[in-house]
C-alpha cells in the first residue's frame, strides 16, 4: 500500500520513463524515506522507536517482494534512498530537504507524527508525501490532495469505532476520562469527535472528564484523589467508563483501575 499507492496516478511508460500527470519520471522508480532507523533493506535495523519500527518492516517486506517480480514493470528494481533521524542528529525538517532533493525521486514515505512543513517541502519540490504515522488530515487542505496520502486513521474513525462499541453491548450511560494536558492536536480533535458520536447516537455521558497525568517523578496523592472523586460522583450513575489516553501504555487506565480497587469497586464485581 505505501508504495503502490503513489503511482496511482500513472497513465503510461516505457522502458525508461513513467508519466505521472505532467510529470515524467525516470524508471525503475526512486522514492525517499525519512524515519527514526538506522536501515531499511536489511536484516538488521537498530535504533528505531515508535510506528517507525512497523513501517519499516513493512517497506522492507514489500522492497523485497516487488523487486523478485520483473513482471511489476516500473515497481521493478527501485531503489529507495534512506534519511536517518537518529544518527545524524538532523531534524525531520532537514532531513526532508535532503530527501526530496533525491534526483528523480517520486515521494517521500515515513514523514513525523507533526507532518505539515515536511508535506509542504515535498510538495515545493513536486514529490508526494505518503505518511502512515501523520496526525493531520492534510489531504483536505487546499492543494495538499494532490500531494499527501495519509494512511493513518483520521480522528472520526477512531470516534466512531468506539461509539460502535458502546452501541454494541447496549451501554446507553458512559463516563468519559481523559487528559487536562499534553495531548496532540490530532488527539484532541478525536476526543472532541467522540463526544460528539457518542451524543449523536443518543448516549448519555454522564461526564466528560478531564484529569491530569501523573508522572512517574510526582508524588500521586493529589492526582489520585482527583480519580477518586470523579468516580465516588459518577459510578453509581453508570458502570462504563471510556478512557481516551493516547499515551504510552494508557497510564490512566491503570490509575483507574487502581483507585477502583481501592474504593473496593473490583472486587465486588461493580
Amino acid at each position: 500500500m505505501l508504495l503502490f499507492v503513489i503511482l496511482s496516478l500513472a497513465s503510461r511508460s516505457n522502458a525508461m520513463t513513467l508519466e505521472v500527470g505532467e510529470k515524467t519520471i525516470e524508471v525503475p522508480v526512486t522514492f525517499s524515506f525519512v524515519g527514526s532507523a538506522q536501515c531499511l533493506n536489511s536484516s538488521h535495523c537498530g535504533n528505531t522507536k515508535g510506528s517507525d519500527f512497523w513501517t519499516l518492516g513493512a517497506i522492507a517486506a514489500a522492497y523485497e517482494d516487488i523487486n523478485k517480480m520483473p513482471s511489476l514493470d516500473y515497481f521493478h528494481n527501485m531503489t529507495i534512498s534512506f534519511f536517518d533521524l537518529i544518527n545524524t542528529g538532523k531534524r525531520s525538517i532537514e532531513s526532508t530537504v535532503d530527501a526530496a532533493s533525491v534526483p528523480n525521486s517520486l515521494g517521500i514515505i515515513g514523514l513525523p507524527d507533526t507532518c505539515l512543513d515536511e508535506a509542504t517541502i515535498a510538495g515545493v519540490h513536486d514529490k508526494v508525501a505518503v505518511s502512515e504515522g501523520c496526525h493531520f488530515n492534510l489531504a483536505s487542505y487546499g492543494d495538499f490532495d494532490k500531494v499527501f496520502v495519509q494512511l493513518a486513521n483520521s480522528p472520526s474513525a477512531y470516534a466512531m469505532g468506539v461509539r460502535a462499541f458502546v452501541q454494541r453491548y447496549g451501554w446507553r450511560h458512559v463516563v468519559v476520562l481523559s487528559p487536562s494536558d499534553g495531548m496532540e492536536t490530532y488527539f484532541v480533535k478525536s476526543r472532541d469527535q467522540l463526544i460528539v458520536e457518542l451524543r449523536t447516537a443518543g448516549i448519555h455521558i454522564v461526564a466528560d472528564v478531564r484529569l491530569p497525568a501523573i508522572e512517574p517523578e510526582q508524588d500521586p496523592t493529589a492526582a489520585i484523589a482527583d480519580y477518586a472523586r470523579t468516580i465516588a460522583n459518577t459510578y453509581l450513575s453508570t458502570r462504563i467508563y471510556v478512557i481516551f489516553d493516547p499515551n504510552h501504555n494508557a497510564p490512566m487506565l491503570r490509575w483507574t483501575l487502581s483507585v477502583m480497587g481501592r474504593m473496593g469497586l473490583l472486587q465486588t464485581g461493580e
